[in-house]
């Protein structure tokens, strides 16, 4: 089963989610930043979201750890 998470992002501050922790029986398919419909094409300073498409691969548990954070 696939499933969506979207988070609110702005790449101009600096900050990113980052993937640190996935169970094992989750796959990542997908994470990009999409800008807000309401920001031209060229503009900085943008928000949007990241969004994530996540396959369950095979029942289970596990935690999912998404900091919003500077990838240095």
């Amino acid at each position: 089963m696939q499933h969506l998470i979207e988070l609110p992002a702005n790449p101009t501050t600096g900050y990113t989610w980052l993937l640190r922790e996935l169970p094992d029986e989750v796959a990542l398919l997908n994470m990009n930043y999409q800008p807000s419909t309401d920001c031209k094409q060229g503009m900085t300073g943008c928000d949007g979201k990241t969004i994530l498409q996540l396959l369950g691969i095979e029942k289970g548990h596990g935690d999912l750890a998404l900091p919003y954070a500077r990838p240095f």
